[in-house]
Parts: C-alpha cells; sequence; structure tokens
C-alpha cells in the first residue's frame, strides 16, 4: 500500500485528510503552506540584504501576516490529492536552500563587518557589511526568530520513514543548533510523553523556564544515550 486511496489521493502530512473543503475561507489553503518559502524566507533574505532594522520590520510585518493567513486560510481537514501532497514536499525540501542563502547572506555581512570592508559585490547584486553592532543583534534576532519555522518543516519531516526526508529534517535541525531533537522526540519523547521520564513533558505546576532548562537539557541527554 502506498497510502493512496482508489482516487488517487492520499492522507495529509501527520495523518491529518483533506479534501475539497479544505479550498473553503477567504484564501486557499495552499497559501499557508508555500507562504514560508515563496514569501516569508525571500522577505528575510531581502531585508537582511538592505541592513539597517529592516529584518526587526520584517518581523513585525511577518506576525502579523502568519495571524492573518492562519484565519483565512482553511487547513487540510481529510485526504489530499496526490498532487497537493507532492507540493506540500516541495515547499517542506524548499526550506533547506532559503535557509542556506539567508545563512549565507548574514554570515557574509558579519565578516565584511569584521574587516572593515563596506560592501562586496556578488553575481552583480551589491552586498554590504553590518554598520553597527546594534544592527547586527537586530538581524540576529529576526533571523533566529525567522528559524522556528526550520524546526516545524523539520518535525513534519523525522516523521517519514524514508531516509531521504529524515535526512533533510537534521540537516534543518543541525542549521538552527537543535540536531539533538530527532533522537530525543523519536525515540525518547515518542515512548515516555506524558510520564516523569519524559523531558518533554512538563511537570504539573512546573514555571516555564524551570521547565526550559529541564527540557533542553534532557532532551540532549536522552539523545546521547540513543546514540551511544
Amino acid at each position: 500500500m502506498d497510502g493512496r486511496g482508489s482516487s488517487g489521493e492520499r492522507p495529509a502530512s501527520g495523518g491529518a485528510i483533506q479534501d475539497e473543503r479544505s479550498t473553503e475561507g477567504a484564501v486557499p489553503s495552499i497559501l499557508r503552506y508555500s507562504s514560508v518559502v515563496f514569501f516569508y524566507y525571500p522577505l528575510i533574505i531581502a531585508a537582511t540584504c538592505v541592513g539597517g532594522y529592516w529584518p526587526l520590520i520584517y518581523l513585525v510585518c511577518a506576525v502579523g501576516m502568519y495571524v492573518v493567513l492562519d484565519n483565512l486560510a482553511a487547513p487540510l481537514t481529510s485526504t489530499q490529492p496526490a498532487r497537493v501532497a507532492t507540493a506540500n514536499d516541495v515547499y517542506l525540501f524548499l526550506h533547506i536552500p532559503h535557509t542556506i542563502v539567508l545563512l549565507a547572506v548574514f554570515l557574509s555581512k558579519i565578516r565584511l563587518m569584521t574587516l572593515g570592508t563596506p560592501s562586496v559585490t556578488v553575481f552583480g547584486l551589491r552586498l554590504a557589511s553590518f554598520t553597527s553592532l546594534q544592527e547586527m543583534l537586530a538581524a540576529t534576532f529576526a533571523i533566529g526568530v525567522h528559524f522556528g519555522t526550520n524546526n516545524v518543516a523539520a518535525h513534519e519531516l523525522m516523521h517519514r520513514s524514508a531516509t531521504f526526508w529524515k535526512a533533510c529534517s537534521r540537516t534543518l535541525l543541525v542549521i538552527t543548533g537543535d540536531p539533538q531533537f530527532q533522537e530525543a522526540h523519536l525515540y525518547g519523547h515518542h515512548s515516555t510523553v506524558g510520564t516523569p521520564s519524559d523531558p518533554a513533558t512538563a511537570r504539573e505546576g512546573e514555571t516555564f523556564y524551570r521547565f526550559l532548562v529541564r527540557s533542553t537539557l534532557g532532551q540532549w541527554a536522552e539523545a546521547g544515550r540513543r546514540l551511544t
């Protein structure tokens, strides 16, 4: 069985189901899933290239757009046509090249700043260095928040059975500094969720900051045990 029904459809990602009703709403549901790679990533890359405080302005606008699309676009609710499922796979994969380009721009601007070089031309495009520490920190914060979308994509891909998609998931997690998550989540959290032995399960009455520290350290330790 390849997961497809007699009509050439297959279950949506994560077991969700999609049919024609998924296109109901003020905007097509496809915008919910394609906007990151076709809208948000190009914008954060452009904002980082321009410099100044544009990355922070992008962040404010992006959060607003997320809220709008999340409320206007219908979710996947039943089986989805194979062509839609394939398109969603492409959107997930495109996180990788977009991430590499964004990191290349960001690190290049830092390198230019440390060398004292005002700008450089790459493929006919002028890339200027950061002009101040504040500008660099603004871009760092905006890019860091934006990279949260990589964790969402990686979480989806790590549940696929194919080695290729698991490798894509690990690539995204490595780039965002969370490489242990795949092992800790799949082989730890899935079998111990809701129990005291699961570091990703919050304790009753536990504060957010205590949970953050305990969960982060616990998942690294969990991954280490699974890999050794």
